[in-house]
This record gives C-alpha cells, structure tokens and sequence, in this order.
C-alpha cells in the first residue's frame, strides 16, 4: 500500500462497508501519511515525494474531511521537477490506477482475482488512443453525432438533407415559373412514374432486407458448424499428439542422445590413446629388458675377471710368504750347520737362494696381476672391486628400473581393460536408449567383438537421432497448428458470445421454408456483403425516387401556386449549392475517419483477449505441470478450464490454485498492456495459500519472464517466500 499510495495516493472512498484507504492507512493520531521512493527508469533516477494531510471540520451533526496533498516528481541526476502536476503512476507506468490495480499489483489473498469490470476496456483504449477514458466508442459516438449531424444515416434529416430539399423547392419553383403548360402535364405524368418507381423499389428492399437477415442467420449457423468442427480437430490433433508424446522422445530425450554418443566419442578416442601408449610402454620394457641383461652379463664378465685376478694375486703372495718362510728355515738351518762346521752347510744355503728366487718370481707374477687389475679398474673407472658394478652400469648408460617400468605397464594395462568395459558399458547404454525410437538386433551382439558392437551403437543412434528428430518436429509442427486452430475457435467464440446456438439453428431452419431463406442459404461472407452493399444501392435509387418525387411534387405545387423571378430563384440555388458541397465534404471526411477507426478498433480487439488467453494459459500449465488442457477469459476476468474433456468454472478449483491461475491473468494482462517494458509486479502476501511446490515455480516463473530489466516485489511475513526466493540468481532478501 506504500507504494501503491507513492504513485497513485490515498481513495477517500470506502466500498463495500469497509473503511477508505485514508481512514485506515493515515496516522490516527497526525493525521499525516508521507514517504518518499527512489526508483530507475531507462538508467535514470527518478524520487518521488508525497505527503497527505487529513484534517475534519464539524458540519452540522457531520465531520468533513479535508484533505491536502503534496506531489513531487524529481530527477535526483539534476534536481529538477518533472511531470509537474501530473499523477506519478500514470505518468511513469502510463496507465491508471484501477489497470495498475488489476494488473501488476497484487493484494493480499483474494486480492490476486482481478476486477474485469472496465478493465478490458480500458487496456483496449490504452493500446488504442494512450488514454483509458478515450476509448474507440466514445470517439465513434462523437464522430457519429458530428455525421448526423450533417446528415442521417437513412438521409432522411440533417442539415444537408434540408439544404437540398431547400434546394429541390427552390429549384422545382425555378423550373415551374420556366416551364409551360404543357411541362405541367409532362410533370405530372413524371409523378405517376416516380409513384410506380417508388414502389417498386419498396418491394425490392423489403426482399432484399429479408435475404440478408436470414443470410445473418445463416452465416451465425455456418459459425456455429465451423466451431464444431474446429472442436473435434483440436480434440483429433490433441490425440495425435498424445500419441506422439506417449513415446516418451523430446527434445530432452535427443540431447541425452547426443550426450551419449559425444561420451562413447571420447571413451572410443581414450581408448585409442590407452592402446598406443600401452604398446609404446611394451617397447619400452624389452627394450629396457634387452639392455639389462646386457648390463648384467657384461657386469659379471667384469666382477668374474676381478674376482679371477684377486685370486691369483691372494694365492701367489701366499705362495711367495710360504716360499720365503722355508727360506729363513734354510738360511738358518744352514747357519747352525755352518756355525757347528759341518760340510754340508752349502746345501740348505743354495736350497734357501733357490726358495728366495722363487718367491722374488712370485711376489712379480702377484705385482704383474695387480697392475692388470688397476687397468681394469681404471678402464670402468672405479675405485675399487666393489664399486665395479655401479661403474659398468654407469659407463652402459645407467641401470633401468624395470620393476618401475613394469608396473606402470601394469597400470596403463588396467586403464585399458577399464576403458574398453566402460566402452562396451556406453555403447550398450546408447543401444538402450536408442531402442526407443529404433528396433536393434541384440541377439546378433551376442557372439560379436567390440568393433561390431561399436559399429552398431553407432549406426543405432544416428538412426535414433533421425527419428527422434522427426518425432519431435511432428511434434511441434502438430503443436502449432493446435495453437492455430485454438486461436480460430476462441475467434469464434468471441464472435458468437451472444449468440443462443439453438434459437439460430430454429430460426434457420424457419428460413428455409420461404424462398428468401432458399436464397440466403447460398451466400458466404462475401455474397452477403455483396447483398448489403445491393441493398444500400436500393436504398439510395429509392432516396433518389423519393427525391425525384418530391421535386415533381414541388415542382407541380409551384406551377400551380405560381412561382418568384427565376433570376432571384436561380441567386439562392446557388448560394445554397455552395453550403451543400461544403457540408457534403464535412460528411464524407467522418464517415472515412468513422470507417477508419472502426476497423482499426476491431483489430485491436481481436488480437487482444486470444493472446491475453494463450499467455495465462502458458503460465497457468507452467505453474501446474501442465494439468489443463485450455483456459477461457471472458470479458468480465472470469476463468473456466478444461481438465480431462470437461470444462468447469474457476469456483470449482481449490483457493491455492485459483491464486495461481489469477496470478497467471495478471502476468497475462500485464504482458499484453505493458509488453516488453513491464514495471515492477508487486505481490503483498498473495501466496499464503499456495504450497511450496507451486510458490517455488512462481518465484522461478517471475524470475525468468521479469527477465534482467525487470523487477518483482515479494512482500511476506513468512521465511518460506525468502527461502525459496535465494535459490533463483539475482534475488534480493531485505528484511524489516
């Protein structure tokens, strides 16, 4: 009510026994209710300040009201005044309160059933002529009133009609005082004539009149049978589609499709790389194998040579000390003998020179060896026996870890078994789902590899996809043209509203019995405006009979009486063509804008309910799952829907969803006034019977048709209303 009373104020006016919007809104106590509201339009900010000030004064045995209010529209960018003196609503929204009311603002509860009084009529004169008090039937009144005016329809009156009867006076007493005797009786012969043609004429528009009111009826009975029909090919095409839609395939199901095949793509492709590294990475373990059995062998011929020339060089200095310790044994043994003189001393000396010359050779041949061995060494660069395997391993290029290389071979091998069964997981997946568009010969997979298993998935879906595209563009091309074919009965409907089908087909069937009936039951739309159009040339030939026979009635009239000078008859003849060709312009300019403007008018109203209709009825199955088949507004707001063949008023439907679908004929309403550029939708604890599944999909209904330049105000006690309202991207929660 803050912001409804920000751009349209306070009613003094109480309805219904309730208290006015001032009494119950205004401060008890001051008497004063004020506020200000910043808003955006097109990126410019726009304040709004207003104050109200209700003060009483005692009249009599009554309290009068007072009240004074202050109204203040600025651009917060300059400062300055705009829209001075006008209401803040209609200048900014461009519609009155009582369409902003029933439109983007939503009261509490039953506040969310709009008013239909008036409310048609003003969005049709809003769309019209900008202005919801300038509707296309006042303005028609007014141009109506201008022609007649001028002139009659049946130009039997107006101020033409009495300038040229004026006219046909003066001139039948100008002709009386020219013409002789015998133009008397020439005139009164011309009367008789006009007198027979008069009459003539009269029959033949009576019957002309009576072969267009049972063409009316007949073209109402034509309507009707249209209207049945176009029921029962709504309801075949419905069934078709029901058809088509009971194969579960939509658009839905043709993504998953294509997901599905673009997943097998990329399993088929890692596949294919799991199979190339995997033969790499065997290549790479021989070859690594290869060259550590190399490294092995060559590194024992090493340790083995090593080991050999140890050896030698243990045994030979073992044979050398062995050799010199029965040396010292000879010497000495020699050395005793000689010291006790015996002769044979000499002998244990010699033995001992020839041990010690045999050590000598031994402790070279141990030398000789271990210079060999130090080549050795030096050649694999160690620096000792022990460090000869790490040196040869270093000098072949390094060791390979094998067990390293044959793990990762393990593991790359794993991938692939993985990937090759989730490739057949996928592929049978894609069989599966194509199963439901196409029939797949599974007994054929049965003994087959991988390669016909992936042919088939393959060759199965892009089957599906053509087929599932199909089903789909049946689909829709069936869901137009039931949505063409929904437009065209609810044209019919509209057009037929007042009309009783029974009473027509009675008086229809009444006409055929005459011959004008028989007649009119051979003339479409176009023969029948055809016969309006004969019957207005009747008309007019028997204004110009009635005419002719008032001029020779005048004219016989004046011979008679006597007539004035032809020279002062012949002066006001033409003073009077003057006035006559000027008003005949003037008729004929608003008979074109009257014309102009009517169909201008009905063009507006024909398009305006049938897409007020489609939209609340998108809403209404959006919000409800799609539980309704069709959706009815008459002029007046009042909903009916059609659930299962049959259709039933909106009382019939529980208070949560009767909020739904008004809320539904508000957004409606408001899309066909506002189109694009809607203002804010304004909702004052209207869902408070509506549950959590629904309020969820209105919140995201709000959110998607508001889109990211509109705005929807939600304002609740409750948490559920904030809960739900953070879900969708964008939503604001302030709390008071």
């Amino acid at each position: 009510m803050f912001i409804k009373f920000m751009l349209y104020g306070l009613s003094g006016r109480a309805a219904g026994g309730e208290l006015s919007e001032r009494r119950r809104y205004v401060n008890w106590d001051t008497g004063c209710a004020a506020g200000s509201m910043l808003l955006e339009e097109n990126s410019r900010e726009i304040r709004i300040e207003r104050s109200l000030m209700i003060s009483g004064t005692e009249d009599g045995a009554k309290v009068r009201e007072n009240a004074r209010e202050s109204i203040r529209i600025l651009d917060v960018e300059t400062n300055t005044l705009i829209h001075r003196g006008e209401t803040p609503g209609e200048a900014l929204l461009g519609v009155p309160e009582n369409v902003f009311m029933n439109t983007v603002f939503v009261r509490q509860i039953d506040g969310a059933r709009p008013s239909g009084t008036g409310v048609l009529s003003a969005i049709e004169n809003l769309l019209f002529s900008a202005d919801e008090n300038v509707g296309t039937q006042k303005a028609l009144d007014r141009l109506e009133d201008e022609r007649r005016r001028i002139l009659h329809r049946s130009e039997n009156g107006g101020e033409l009609f009495e300038l040229r009867r004026e006219r046909s006076r003066i001139a039948a007493e100008l002709r009386q005082a020219s013409d002789s005797g015998e133009e008397l009786a020439q005139a009164q012969q011309r009367l008789r004539q006009a007198d027979e043609e008069c009459t003539g004429l009269d029959e033949k528009i009576r019957r002309q009149e009576k072969i267009i009111a049972c063409g009316e009826i007949n073209l109402m009975k034509r309507r009707f049978d249209s209207m049945a029909a176009a029921v029962r090919k709504q309801q075949e095409m419905q069934r078709q589609l029901d058809e088509l839609g009971s194969r579960d395939i939509d658009r839905t199901y043709l993504a998953h499709l294509v997901e599905a095949v673009s997943r097998l793509q990329d399993t088929c492709a890692a596949v294919q790389k799991l199979s190339e590294a995997d033969a790499t990475m065997d290549e790479k373990v021989k070859e690594a194998a290869k060259k550590a059995d190399e490294l092995d062998s060559e590194t024992e011929y090493v340790l083995t040579e090593a080991e050999r020339m140890l050896s030698r060089m243990r045994s030979t200095a073992a044979f050398a000390a062995t050799l010199f310790f029965f040396t010292v044994l000879l010497g000495v043994g020699g050395w005793l003998l000689y010291m006790i003189h015996v002769s044979l001393y000499p002998v244990p000396l010699m033995g001992a020179g020839v041990l010690a010359l045999a050590g000598v050779i031994c402790l070279f041949l141990r030398r000789h060896t271990s210079g060999k061995l130090r080549d050795l060494l030096q050649e694999w660069d160690a620096v000792n026996t022990a460090a000869l395997p790490d040196a040869v391993a270093k000098s072949m290029g390094g060791r390979v870890d094998l067990s390293a290389m044959r793990a990762d071979k393990r593991q790359l091998e794993n991938a692939l078994t993985d990937s090759l069964a989730k490739r057949r997981e996928e592929a049978h997946g894609i069989i599966d789902l194509s199963e439901k568009a196409v029939q797949v010969d599974r007994e054929a997979l049965q003994d087959e590899g991988d390669a016909v298993l992936l042919e088939t998935a393959f060759r199965a879906a892009e089957l599906a996809k053509e087929e599932a595209q199909k089903h789909c563009t049946a689909a829709e091309a069936l869901q137009h043209e039931i949505d063409t074919w929904t437009g065209r009965l609810n044209l019919l409907q509209e057009q037929l509203a007042d009309a009783d089908e029974d009473e027509v087909r009675r008086i229809f069937a009444e006409n055929m019995n005459t011959v004008e009936g028989r007649i009119a039951s051979g003339l479409d739309a176009a023969r029948l405006d055809a016969a309006k159009k004969e019957l207005e040339a009747l008309l007019a030939r028997r204004r110009e009979a009635v005419e002719a026979h008032h001029k020779l009635d005048t004219h016989l009239a004046a011979a008679r009486a006597g007539s004035e000078s032809p020279t002062v008859l012949a002066e006001k003849i033409s003073l009077l063509d003057q006035q006559i060709e000027k008003l005949t312009e003037e008729h004929e300019a608003y008979c074109l804008a009257i014309e102009t403007m009517t169909r201008a008018s009905e063009r507006v109203r024909a398009g305006l309910l049938p897409r007020i209709v489609q939209d609340a009825c998108a809403f209404v199955n959006r919000l409800s799952d799609g539980k309704f088949e069709a959706i009815g507004i008459d002029h007046g707001l009042q909903m009916s829907f059609t659930r299962d063949g049959q259709t039933r008023g909106v009382e019939y439907l529980s208070e949560g969803t009767k909020d739904l679908a008004y809320v539904s004929l508000r957004r409606a309403l408001s899309r066909a006034l506002f189109g694009d550029r809607c203002p804010p939708l304004i909702f004052d604890e209207s869902f408070a019977r509506i549950d959590e599944g629904r309020l969820s999909r209105i919140l995201a209904m709000l959110s998607d048709v508001q889109g990211d330049d509109g705005q929807s105000i939600v304002l609740s006690c409750r948490r559920l209303e904030a809960e739900l309202v953070t879900e969708n991207a964008g939503a604001k929660v302030i709390r008071l």
